[in-house]
């Protein structure tokens, strides 16, 4: 039923002069109590406020108890003569400053003072006439109170108190016996029911207002995609999402998207287990390095077992919300939804660093849009085309790749802007000393794509940067069945004898193995040097001596002595 029709019923209720019981049923978080307040307070605007007593049900376990109750209630809400608030507002305000006559006038209801003074049992049950009760909780009641208790008690407060009474249940809560009771007293007592189940919007509204705030917003659209209709839990999360705007209101609005994408999920998972959301444990493991639910694709149906199909379904629900692993920030944000207040400490350092991915990513993006238009289209005037060019590439010079400084380089010298080309290089190159390591791209796998003095400029870069290479860096990092650089053969091949035996002696087996092979093989290459054919012959004559001295060890290392000719 939509929040429209419920408010209609409700409204019709209070406005009427008979006497009738409503059961108000829903999901736990649906609102239902929340509706019924609005009502009263609705009717109160309206100069119809009732007599009214609210009765959670909760723990109660005898008739008497939840009798006292209502008596206690309707009680504290008659008007007193001569005064503006109630019974119960006054006595909580100091009911000794009561003039004479108007204490006079309250005998007839001072039994409602032993609620104060510990004489609640006086309280009177037959004042209770003309009111509207409410049983709120029904499903939480007490082991001593019984289902045939409760809508008895509604039954004669309507035909012989001529009231109002409104029953509030989660129906879905009650065991099967209680709701095949139910259903009998929903014939015999019951005059109107109403199943309240509202839609995620509808809920949204109700938990987040008419105009919520912008961090709000985004929690409002992730409901929706997550279809949340459960108050509460909205109601719970849009704090934490008040509170996290707080902590990133200096950050990259990224930061607070993709925390608010990660509370919504969580809180599925967390506040709502029985609703078919993943796990909070599942969504802890799909981090980006996990490959095991890939496997699952190639399993034919017939061979999926029940696991396998209910991971099949999370995994369809996480990609219709866009979602694709779960990081180190996504992590931070579940493990404060569970625990329920976020960690500062351990959540701004793994914000910040996000920001500054965010930001560096649309710098990027910005950068390639630009770029993209010059070589894509014919917009734009030439002269002013070339001014965005080096304004964004001086923008982004810290972020992008000595790749793109050679295409700058490259298109302003030929645009005749050979100053503005090598203004570009040198604030490239001032700009990158903290990452040093991209300047050894003039010697990575497509060197052949830098040229001139860009090429220069980096190879300079480079070797200043490089740090030096020991013999073992070298010898470790030659592989003769994989890759070589023949700047580490020219360092190896100046090893003199005792740095042979220090570059074999005390190493696992698989460094030994391939270190000896390498020392072997240097010198018999195609082209090798004299340095190399020394290097080769100093590691032979190494083993020769250590075999001539142990017959043992000849055995142990025959297989990598050449056999002499």
């Amino acid at each position: 039923m939509s929040i429209e029709i419920l408010e209609e019923r409700l409204d019709a209720l209070l406005k009427s002069e008979q006497a009738k019981v409503l059961l108000l049923t829903g999901g736990w978080g649906a609102g239902k109590t929340h509706q019924w307040k609005q009502a009263l307070q609705r009717a109160g605007t309206v100069g119809n406020q009732p007599r009214y007593a609210y009765v959670s049900l909760f723990g109660l376990t005898s008739l008497a108890e939840v009798r006292k109750r209502i008596a206690e209630e309707t009680v504290a809400a008659i008007k007193l003569p001569g005064k503006a608030g109630t019974v119960g507002e006054t006595i909580e305000e100091g009911g000794w400053q009561l003039k004479p006559l108007q204490i006079m006038k309250l005998l007839p209801v001072i039994p409602y003072l032993g609620k104060l003074e510990g004489l609640a049992n006086e309280l009177s049950f037959a004042s209770v006439r003309n009111a509207v009760v409410c049983f709120d909780d029904l499903e939480r009641s007490g082991k001593g109170l019984q289902l045939a208790d409760v809508f008895g008690l509604a039954s004669f407060l309507k035909e012989e108190r001529n009231c109002k009474v409104v029953i509030i249940s989660n129906e879905g809560k009650l065991n099967s016996e209680s709701k095949d009771e139910l259903a009998r007293y929903l014939e015999k007592v019951v005059d109107e029911t109403i199943h309240f189940t509202p839609t995620s919007t509808e809920a949204c509204k109700i938990a987040l207002g008419e105009t919520p705030a912008p961090a709000r917003l985004l929690l409002l659209e992730k409901m929706g995609k997550l279809n949340i209709s459960n108050i509460r839990v909205i109601n719970r999360l849009s704090y934490m999402t008040d509170e996290l705007a707080d902590i990133f209101r200096d950050l990259h609005v990224r930061v607070l998207q993709e925390a608010i994408n990660s509370l919504a999920l969580f809180g599925a998972a967390h506040f709502l287990p029985t609703d078919g959301y993943p796990t909070v444990a599942y969504l802890m493991e799909i981090r980006e390095d996990n490959w095991s639910r890939y496997f699952r694709d190639a399993k034919k149906q017939n061979e999926e077992s029940e696991q396998d199909r209910l991971l099949s379904k999370w995994e369809a629900q996480l990609s219709s919300y866009a979602y694709t692993h779960t990081s180190d920030f996504d992590a931070e944000i579940g493990r404060s939804v569970q625990r329920g207040y976020f960690d500062r400490s351990a959540l701004i350092p793994l914000a910040q660093q996000l920001s500054e991915n965010a930001a560096t990513q649309e710098l990027l993006a910005k950068y390639h849009d630009t770029w993209t238009t010059f070589w894509h289209s014919l917009e734009g005037n030439s002269e002013e085309m070339l001014s965005k060019l080096a304004d964004i590439t001086h923008e982004a010079i810290s972020v992008i790749g000595p790749d793109s400084i050679q295409n700058a380089f490259d298109v302003f010298s030929q645009a005749g802007k050979h100053e503005t080309a090598l203004k570009l290089l040198d604030y490239f190159i001032a700009s990158n000393q903290h990452r040093p390591n991209i300047f050894g791209a003039v010697e990575g796998a497509f060197r052949e794509q830098y040229s001139g003095t860009v090429a220069e400029r980096l190879q300079a870069e480079h070797e200043k940067h490089k740090e030096p290479t020991t013999l073992e860096i070298a010898l470790d990092r030659i592989n003769f069945e994989r890759s070589w650089n023949p700047s580490d053969i020219r360092i190896v091949s100046k090893a003199t004898r005792g740095e042979i035996e220090r570059l074999l002696r005390g190493v696992e087996p698989r460094v030994f193995q391939t270190r000896l092979k390498s020392l072997l093989t240097i010198g018999t290459l195609q082209d090798a040097q004299d340095d190399d054919k020394r290097l080769s012959k100093l590691t032979r004559e190494f083993l020769d001596e250590l075999v001539s001295k142990d017959p043992i060890l000849a055995i142990r290392l025959r297989r990598f002595i050449p056999e002499k000719n």
